[in-house]
């Protein structure tokens, strides 16, 4: 009975620090950048409706669903009232893009035409004519794995900054999932009136001093 009961125990260990050691894997790459960028913004969980819940990988679909949009917000990190930003990026993680056999392929039977590559476009604040192309016409379809965008600071005035993704390609008839977004960057203090006119009065005072001194 007691090395059943010692057995028990050490199993009970090990799964625990298994689940420990999972759960510690499953976002490093989050925990290394909060300890590297002044803000961290990651939407990893996706709320698709009142009928279907939240996911942990939204769907894009160029046919049924269309682009997905969606919000990140860093006003929490003190953007716009306490700091502006200086520099910010933008990773999307796709998932679900392995299919059986080649991936590029396109099968053309006689009633069924299919193309299965994944070409992605990305466009902020809902400005449509200004969609970027993350893939381009080449090779360089999407893959599973995250793709880095460097995001311009005007973007990022009011500290929100809404995404479209789309996805397509010739046939129209691309999908692909997105696992998580996060975006990350660094700030700098808003200047405090008060400490810029000190500032310039300061100035001002140095130059008069400066024309006494050569005046003399």
């Amino acid at each position: 009975m007691k090395k059943r009961s010692i057995a028990l125990v050490v199993a009970a260990l090990l799964a625990l620090t298994a689940a420990t050691a999972s759960a510690d894997m499953e976002q490093p790459q989050y925990d290394a950048l909060e300890a590297t960028y002044d803000f961290v913004d990651l939407i990893d969980y996706w709320y698709v409706g009142q009928d279907q819940g939240w996911f942990d990988a939204v769907r894009i679909d160029e046919y049924f669903v269309g682009p997905v949009s969606y919000q990140h917000d860093i006003t929490d990190d003190g953007v716009p009232a306490e700091y502006y930003v200086t520099e910010a990026w933008l990773e999307l993680d796709f998932t679900n893009e392995e299919r059986p056999g080649n991936p590029d392929a396109h099968y053309n039977g006689l009633f069924l035409k299919y193309d299965r590559r994944e070409y992605v476009t990305v466009a902020y604040d809902g400005v449509a004519q200004d969609w970027y192309d993350v893939t381009g016409l080449t090779d360089d379809e999407i893959d599973d794995g995250a793709y880095e965008l460097v995001v311009g600071i005007d973007w990022l005035a009011d500290g929100l900054l809404d995404v479209s993704i789309g996805v397509w390609n010739p046939l129209g008839t691309a999908d692909t999932s997105l696992d998580y977004s996060v975006l990350y960057g660094n700030l700098a203090r808003v200047p405090v009136p008060g400490a810029v006119l000190l500032g310039v009065l300061g100035l001002s005072a140095a130059g008069i001093k400066l024309r006494k001194n050569r005046a003399a």
